[in-house]
Parts: C-alpha cells; structure tokens; sequence
C-alpha cells in the first residue's frame, strides 16, 4: 500500500539545485514560429545565399520568407516592460527525468499505467473491462518497488475522471523550477552572418546563444529525400548554461539517491532533454549541485548517516533543522545511490531505514 502524501502535514523539504550546461545543440520547441530571409530578396538574390540576410522573430512567413520552428521561450518583466526569453520550461526538465525513471526503474508491465489515455471508453462493457484490468495491473504494481517510488514522487491520474472505474490520482512530491539561459546574443548563428533586417525585422530574445538548423528528413521506404520534410529550426548552441531548482515535500534518503542517480546518468549523456536526442541533441553535464535539507525538530533523523551534512544557522532554526547536504560534489551522495538500489533490489544498505 502506498502510504497518504500529506497525512501529517508537510514536516520536511529538500531543495535541490543545479546548474546544467548544455554539451550539445539542445532542441526545445513551443510551437511558436519566426520567418527567415536567406537573400537580399528580388534580383539581387536569385543566386545567393546567406547574403544580406533577414529574421522576423515570431513573425509571419511568406513570399521571400520562409518559415521556422523557434525555441522554447518565456515572457520576463524586466524594468517594468515584458521581454522575451529563451528558457528550457521546467515541463520539459521534469517531463525528461520522469520518463527516464519510469524506462529504468518500473517493470515494462506497468509502463501503461504511467502512458494509458485518461478518456474512457464511451461502451460500458468496454469501460467496466478496462477498469477492472486496471484494477487488477494495479494491484500488482503497488508490490513493486520501484512502481511505488516512482508514482509517490511524480504522481498521476490514472482511470480519467471516473471515480468509480478505479481512478487513481495522487500529488506528486517534486517540483522544479527553471531560469532562463544566461548566453548573450544579439542575433542567430548561421554561416556567413551578413545580416540586414530592413523595416519589420526583429532578432527577438538575446539571453542565449542560437543557431539555425536546416534538416532534410529521408523517406523511410524510398531512402529518397521526403516530399515536403525540409525545414528550419532553432537550437540552442552547446557551451551555455541554466538554473534548476527542485523541491520534494517529505523527501525520503532513497529520493537523494534518485538525485544522485540522475546527476550520473546526465553527465553520462544517457539522460538527455529536449528533441532529436536520437542523433545527439540534448545532452548536459551538471555544473554544480546543492542539496539543502530543511525539517521539523526531530523530522530528519532518517537523513544523520549522510556525509557532508551541515547544520545552517537560519532565521527559522528555533523551529527547523536546515542542513546542507552536498555542495558541487557529485560524488558525495555515494551512500543515497547504495540506500537506492536497496530499496529496488530488497537488500537495504547498511545503515538505511525502511519505507514508510
């Protein structure tokens, strides 16, 4: 059984945070669109290319413009105006751990109870079959360990909205929060950079450094290039970084050991983000890592073994423990990673407590 979030109250929290640097181009879109001129336009650019070029950020196509898929991006209030800014969303960094976790950690059995439709079957039968296979998946996963630590931290809906087709919902313990790039750059990469943007031009965010890509994908039966597949986009170009913050509500030590365990496997290019990671994008290295750990008096016992903990001095100290756990040290939560992979395998480490 998968004890309650919240039954007591939230007595402890860890707060994680992390700077990511970005080792290759990094692909992140929202949907959102820009217009690039590769000419002079007219005359002068029937035969050039990369000459004189144009970009209408967020802009519309058309004529000698041609369409391309922007970046994520966000909108900051800066000095009392709104300014755009190129950010990897928090969506995408929890959305890529979370999938990671469920690949590596939970049985393929139970993948379907992470990634089923929440729309159920407008056929009652079919619905009340459903509900009950459901029921029954469900039954056995909650025996299974890594299922368990996965769905307490991330949580999920599964069932839709019925409640009487064995819905299952729970608030998952972490959050994240991103900050924008800190690159500067006027204007996008592209070979030449002969630009001339004319009336109506706008480069748009400067906070990071971008290029753009031209792709050309090839047809799956005739090898050939595919009809209508050439497009542009914009990726983030590798050597810049970010700021991730992660909170979990009531963390466990086995949760430190999940931090540990990504750190790992992102500077091992095995965790990447964002699209295309099948041909490389996407992957990071973690710049620095800190872990503080904040509690109610006596609500932190389960973390005394840790190495490295270090009470801080803080204006709620009459009422909280706050430690700082590890600081740019990567290999320092070396026992979270041991108590982890007790609690998967069933052989506790030594030293570690139990699940709750």
């Amino acid at each position: 059984m998968i004890p309650a979030l919240f039954e007591n109250g939230v007595t402890s929290v860890l707060k994680a945070d992390w700077t990511l640097k970005l080792e290759t181009p990094l692909c992140i879109r929202n949907g959102s669109h820009s217009a690039f001129r590769s000419t002079a336009g007219g005359n002068e650019g029937k035969k050039t290319r990369n000459v004189k070029m144009g970009y209408r950020f967020n802009g519309d196509s058309g004529g000698d413009w041609s369409q391309v898929s922007e970046a994520a991006f966000c909108v900051a209030v800066e000095n009392g105006r709104a300014v755009p800014r190129y950010r990897v969303s928090a969506k995408s960094v929890r959305g890529a751990i979370r999938s990671w976790t469920i690949t590596h950690l939970v049985p393929e059995e139970f993948h379907v109870l992470f990634t089923e439709t929440n729309k159920a079957p407008a056929d009652k039968e079919a619905a009340k079959k459903a509900a009950d296979e459901r029921g029954a998946k469900w039954d056995e996963a909650e025996n299974d360990p890594g299922f368990r630590l996965v769905w307490d931290l991330f949580g999920g809906v599964i069932g839709g909205d019925d409640k009487a087709a064995g819905q299952k919902l729970r608030a998952g313990r972490l959050s994240c929060v991103t900050e924008p790039l800190n690159g500067k750059s006027e204007k996008p990469f592209v070979q030449g950079q002969d630009w001339h943007q004319g009336a109506g031009g706008s480069f748009g965010p400067d906070n990071a450094i971008r290029h753009l890509t031209v792709r050309g994908p090839l047809d799956r039966i005739t090898q050939a290039a595919k009809s209508g597949g050439l497009h542009q986009f914009v990726e983030l170009s590798p050597g810049q970084s970010f700021k991730v913050s992660f909170r979990v509500a009531n963390p466990r030590p086995e949760h430190l050991g999940l931090f540990a365990l990504w750190q790992r496997e992102i500077d091992s290019g095995m965790l990447r983000m964002g699209g295309l990671s099948s041909i490389g994008r996407g992957r990071m290295t973690v710049e620095t890592a800190s872990y503080v750990l904040a509690g109610k008096k006596g609500c932190l016992a389960d973390f005394e073994a840790f190495q490295g903990s270090e009470t801080v001095s803080d204006l709620f100290s009459d009422f909280w423990d706050i430690r700082r756990l590890f600081v740019n040290a990567p290999e320092s939560p070396a026992n979270a990673l041991e108590i982890l992979r007790g609690l998967l395998t069933g052989q506790p480490a030594p030293g570690a407590v139990k699940e709750a």
